[in-house]
């Protein structure tokens, strides 16, 4: 009885088992369909780098890590600011001297380079370049570059560069965003973008402002006085030919705020109050164009300028 039911038990899976095979191999055969498929896929290329090297580059080409802030991610985290956006991301650090500026690695804020579609931003105060200047809604990306680049753009990089690419006009749109918060935060931009056959402009317009507030209200002049600035941006792109574009970007900066403080005069002290201006401009020509198959030109022009008062 045990032998007839041992039989018939290895009848069964033999069974099966030719059943079976054909399944096996159809799936197989459905595998190597996915992946000749996968391998026919169009893919995505890289995001196009062009801090590192001063030309445009895939990030996986580079020869040193980049640090890519793109505009989703800005608007993710609810920043008006680039200090606030740079506070969010590791091995940099915000620190308070005149304005707020960004030390990387433990170097100073000298030696950080902040550019604007690769031109440095100027307009330092005690070595720091104030990061509250910069507003962030016309922003394409950001490109951080942590470590010396000394070799490509001077002394100014030896702790790392911070490269803002701003919008290009690719499309027709329009944004208006306004935001209210604590001490009277108000914030509201505006942009518009056209784009043409050949042409295409963009602009860009912030106003923020805030009342203050005061940590130490028992002494005289408050921590954060009230302040208000603008920004103003443009850019403009005219497509000659194939091979040959020309862009011209500009910007405008201006802040006024309310100030107060002690100074100590004949071992007395005094109080000091006033309104404190600040503004800052630049305007950068582009053009860029082939000359056959191996040639590629590149003219461009850049005037800044900065005041404080």
């Amino acid at each position: 009885m045990n032998y007839r039911l041992k039989l018939l038990t290895l009848t069964i899976f033999f069974c099966i088992a030719l059943w079976a095979r054909p399944l096996v191999a159809q799936e197989a055969h459905g595998r190597n369909l996915l992946l000749l498929a996968d391998s026919l896929a169009v893919k995505n290329l890289e995001e196009v780098v062009v801090t590192a090297t001063r030309s445009g580059r895939e990030q996986g080409a580079l020869p040193l890590p980049v640090t890519l802030i793109k505009k989703e991610q800005i608007a993710q985290m609810g920043s008006l600011r680039l200090n606030q956006v740079l506070t969010e991301q590791t091995g940099l650090a915000v620190v308070q001297g005149h304005g707020e500026g960004l030390q990387v690695q433990g170097f100073d804020p000298d030696y950080t380079l902040i550019m604007i579609d690769g031109e440095p931003l100027i307009g330092r105060t005690a070595g720091t370049l104030s990061l509250d200047r910069i507003a962030v809604g016309n922003i394409k990306q950001i490109e951080i570059i942590k470590g010396p680049s000394s070799s490509l753009y001077g002394s100014e990089a030896l702790a790392g560069v911070v490269n803002i690419i701003t919008e290009n006009p690719e499309k027709n749109s329009g944004e208006v965003f306004a935001r209210y918060g604590a001490n009277h935060t108000a914030d509201l931009s505006g942009s518009f973008s056209a784009k043409g056959e050949k042409t295409g402009i963009n602009v860009f317009a912030n106003r923020y402002s805030s009342a203050g507030y005061d940590f130490t209200p028992e002494t005289f002049g408050a921590t954060v006085a009230p302040f208000t600035n603008y920004t103003f941006t443009s850019k403009l792109s005219h497509k000659f030919s194939d091979n040959w574009h020309l862009s011209v970007s500009g910007r405008y900066f201006r802040e006024a705020q309310d100030q107060g403080f002690l100074v100590n005069s004949a071992g007395q002290q005094r109080q000091v109050a006033g309104q404190g201006t600040q503004s800052d401009w630049n305007l950068l020509p582009l053009l860029t164009g082939t000359l056959g198959d191996h040639w590629k030109v590149t003219a461009r022009w850049y005037l800044s300028g900065f005041r404080a008062g």
